[in-house]
């Protein structure tokens, strides 16, 4: 069987470009041209006739290999160098600046841009920037952003890097059915109150107590340095005569024995039944030194502030409304009986003045 016979391309390549080509070809051949060239070469000696090993296990053949791969890359670089030696072709800023000097021409040296510019920092103290300080901008216009440095120093002040003006806060007029109510987020802050949808308020008019209700957080937003509370239903009573206070409400207490029944009964010494009425009343100077919670409570402390609704007969048997904010003095644990009942309670000393 006979092989065919394969004609080796020329080499090295003719090197020949029509012109106007925006790029060139400068080389005289690639890393398959001078293997093949090489391995030829290898082939027509007749001292190396004994030697048909051209895998690139061996060290020889690897070394010639390695050569090819070394020429495509000088060849590489020569085709790079010889495009940047036209000026149609040439890529590199450089390489048409140092053509056109070969006929003349100067090109005019580059100009620096001049703007003013302002640097926002954070944190509170005030920080000086040198002259020269390299910063970069982007330009309208450009693709990238421009490199600069600043002419002369100067000391950036943090309250004056970023700021807002806006016109002072108008309060709102409060009336019947008002839905939005606002508090200051400075003054929620320094009171220590988080509010949050379904929160609980109890809204006092100021100028008169009895003008008041329990409304339930419905949205809550921030704007500027309010928040924005919306209530359920919205404000029932008349227009306030004075300031409206909120106050966020916890837990719900009772007097012990607000549940007891109005009659007791018992057994006589002539064991026959009697009934009498049970007292659930409670005189004003008790309530305020031993108001009896309807049951234990563990988490109460001294200092915790308590508001206080109560119906309050007077000696003309004239009910009146009495509503009190108050501090509980002092707080502690003990037993009540009402009628029938009797059970462990929770005693707050209250402190009015």
């Amino acid at each position: 069987m006979s092989l065919p016979c394969i004609t080796p391309a020329a080499f090295p390549a003719t090197i020949t470009n029509r012109p106007s080509l925006s790029r060139i070809e400068y080389r005289i051949g690639r890393y398959t041209a001078f293997r093949t060239a090489m391995f030829s070469a290898l082939d027509k000696t007749v001292l190396l006739e004994g030697w048909t090993h051209r895998l690139p296990d061996d060290p020889g053949i690897a070394l010639l290999e390695g050569a090819a791969i070394l020429c495509d890359i000088l060849t590489f670089y020569q085709e790079l160098y010889a495009n940047e030696a036209w000026l149609r072709t040439a890529a590199l800023p450089e390489s048409i600046t140092q053509l056109v000097r070969l006929v003349g021409y100067r090109p005019a040296p580059g100009l620096g841009g001049e703007g003013v510019v302002a640097f926002e920092i954070n944190g509170t103290q005030a920080l000086t920037i040198a002259a020269a300080f390299p910063f970069s901008a982007q330009i309208a216009g450009l693709p990238a952003p421009a490199n600069f440095e600043t002419s002369a120093s100067l000391i950036a002040l943090p309250a004056l890097s970023r700021f807002n003006l806006y016109p002072p806060t108008q309060i709102a007029v409060v009336t019947t059915g008002t839905t939005q109510i606002a508090a200051t987020v400075a003054g929620l802050t320094a009171a220590g109150v988080t509010l949050k949808t379904g929160d609980r308020l109890m809204l006092v008019d100021e100028g008169a107590l009895s003008n008041r209700q329990i409304s339930v957080v419905q949205s809550i937003a921030t704007v500027l340095d309010q928040e924005i509370i919306t209530l359920s239903g919205g404000w029932q009573g008349t227009a306030p005569r004075g300031a409206l206070t909120a106050y966020k409400l916890g837990r719900t207490f009772r007097a012990y024995g607000n549940n007891a029944p109005e009659t007791q009964f018992s057994l006589n010494s002539s064991n026959q039944l009697e009934s009498a009425q049970v007292v659930t009343t409670i005189g004003l100077p008790n309530i305020l030194n031993s108001f009896p919670l309807e049951r234990p409570v563990n988490d109460l402390s001294a200092g915790i502030l308590m508001l206080v609704d109560l119906q309050i007969t007077n000696t003309s048997n004239q009910t009146e409304d009495l509503f009190l904010v108050a501090t509980a003095y002092a707080v502690t644990s003990g037993t009540d009986k009402v009628g029938p009942m009797t059970g462990g309670i929770t005693r707050v000393e209250l402190q009015t003045s």
